[in-house]
């Protein structure tokens, strides 16, 4: 094995390898041992031990013991479960070199290009989004003076969402906003309202806008924002429809000082929303709670307790494996079987993400105080 393995330190790293060893050994041709290959790829049992035997045999024809041919045929079959061929071993780790580079000495800006690679899966950002928080970088809601279309880096560490990752904000609004801002932020919404195209910022754009929060950073609270929406979006689309119409206005003699003091926003009083109202808002918009989150108390709890498998992980594992995930039950549908019996199926949230859970008639019965929504389970 010596000169087959001398390159990957005796590892058995490289399909390749496997098939020169079954040549060497066990004296298979290249066709057989292309086949003992591809049988290791799909991981056929009953395929893989009629070529144990015939591996077996061929090093025993060859010289080797019985046992040592078994213990070889055991490493090939373990190599099976991280293996690839040679060209494509050597691009992966091309590229998980130069991502582990980027990811060490350009933290924010890989994050960054990382959440809006993937801003349409909100597990996946939900992830990073936990990653950047651990790693000291923090994560801002969108803002429509700071937010460009994708995900930002803001000064050393922190990152800014992107306009992108907002439901119901397509590229036509993100585009009439950055290029509206772009002769001088703008100072409230009835200021964004008057400067903007409202045919492609329309109200149902404002709304989402307003409820993840991108408006908060002008001084008024989202509950004030929302109430009072459709008053600003008239007025700005009457100082819009007068531009267009080259009409001459009350508004456009006055002075520019006196201009910005009638476009400040007249905002009810009212109370700003719950800390749970808020987050459910963020949550609908953008797919993830951004500003907080309901389990932020207890994130300690959950981070040490070391048998706890994280929601993101889930669809990574094999099928029937045991896993312990702890979370809050974040909805639960319940019905009643053919055997009038109750169950449900709940969908179960950690900092990562949500699965959806079943739960039998069994344990309904033992549990069902703690299966509402809100309820925080292991």
């Amino acid at each position: 094995l010596e000169p087959i393995l001398n390159e990957t330190y005796g590892v058995i790293v490289y399909q390749e390898q496997i098939m020169e060893i079954a040549a060497r050994m066990a004296g298979f041709t290249l066709g057989q041992a292309d086949l003992l290959r591809r049988a290791i790829g799909k991981k056929k049992k009953e395929i893989l031990n009629q070529q144990k035997q015939l591996f077996i045999a061929g090093c025993q024809e060859n010289g080797y013991s019985k046992e040592l041919a078994a213990e070889i045929y055991d490493l090939i079959l373990k190599f099976a479960d991280y293996g690839f061929n040679k060209s494509h071993a050597a691009a992966y780790a091309m590229i998980a070199y130069q991502t582990a580079y980027l990811k060490a000495n350009y933290t924010v800006e890989f994050m960054a290009a990382l959440m809006t690679v993937y801003y349409s899966n909100s597990d996946k950002v939900a992830l990073y989004i936990a990653d950047c928080r651990r790693m000291g970088i923090e994560v801002l809601p969108p803002d429509i003076n700071e937010s460009e279309t994708h995900f930002t880096v803001i000064g050393d560490k922190r990152i800014r969402f992107g306009l992108t990752a907002v439901k119901n904000v397509g590229l036509g609004a993100i585009e009439s906003i950055i290029a509206a801002r772009k002769e001088k932020p703008f100072g409230s919404m009835s200021d964004f309202c008057s400067r903007v195209d409202l045919r492609l910022c329309n109200r149902k754009v404002l709304e989402s806008l307003v409820k993840c929060g991108a408006f908060d950073s002008l001084g008024g609270h989202r509950a004030q924002y929302l109430a009072a929406l459709d008053d600003i979006l008239m007025q700005g689309q009457v100082v819009q429809r007068e531009r267009e119409n080259g009409q001459m206005s009350m508004f456009s003699l006055l002075d520019t000082e006196t201009r910005e003091e009638l476009l400040l926003d007249k905002l009810p009083e009212l109370e700003p929303f719950s800390n749970k109202e808020r987050l459910t808002l963020e949550k609908e918009l953008l797919g993830l709670y951004i500003s907080g989150h309901p389990l932020e108390p207890y994130r300690h709890f959950l981070e040490n307790m070391s048998n706890l498998t994280r929601c993101v992980e889930l669809s990574d594992m094999g099928d029937n494996k045991h896993v312990r995930v702890g979370g809050i039950i974040a909805a639960v549908r319940k019905f009643y079987t053919k055997k009038n019996k109750q169950m449900a199926f709940i969908r179960l949230e950690d900092l990562t993400g949500s699965v959806e859970t079943v739960i039998f008639p069994d344990l309904f019965d033992r549990q069902s105080a703690l299966i509402e929504e809100d309820t925080l389970v292991i």
